[in-house]
């Protein structure tokens, strides 16, 4: 929920923010930065990681959204404007990542980090897997679900129902 909350504000404020800011890349730097160097300074397990990578992330995206950037024909800007369109449908595909830890998963890594493997590769693997399938499903939902909504969604709201009649507009008189 809190992700969602620094996401609205990002949106709703972002660009007035970054507008007045001086050096936009600097301040984007500085949001990398503190992004990728919250866990190991502040620890994996930490509530202020969680606040603090949420925040940075926040950050990063109003910058990257509102800030003097590539233009928006880049294929960076192309991939991120996908993705913000099946966001949702990652959101609610995402509990689907979780699956292989309830079949046992994590004696199939303990194993093969027993027999060698390194656990780095093996994370970095299961994170390409898990977050490739996420965003192929969630593709094919907003695709297959969303979009068909979207568009139903116009139609109904664009015929008005039998027996309805649009409010009169407010007049105010001069006096």
């Amino acid at each position: 929920m809190y992700a969602f909350v620094a996401g609205m504000l990002a949106f709703l404020y972002g660009a007035t923010i970054v507008q007045k800011l001086k050096s936009p890349r600097l301040w984007l730097a500085v949001a990398l930065l503190g992004f990728a160097l919250t866990r190991p300074i502040i620890g994996w397990s930490s509530y202020w990681t969680i606040w603090l990578e949420t925040i940075f992330g926040a950050t990063i995206v109003a910058l990257l959204a509102f800030g003097p950037f590539a233009p928006s024909s880049s294929s960076a800007f192309r991939a991120v404007r996908i993705l913000g369109k099946i966001s949702f449908s990652i959101c609610l595909l995402s509990p689907i990542t979780l699956l292989p830890q309830h079949h046992g998963i994590g004696e199939y890594l303990a194993a093969a980090i027993s027999a060698g493997a390194r656990p780095l590769v093996l994370c970095a693997g299961l994170f390409f897997c898990a977050v490739t399938f996420t965003t192929l499903l969630a593709w094919l939902q907003f695709k297959i679900v969303e979009q068909p909504g979207m568009r139903a969604g116009k139609h109904f709201r664009s015929t008005p129902s039998e027996g309805t009649q649009a409010l009169p507009a407010t007049v105010r008189e001069s006096a």
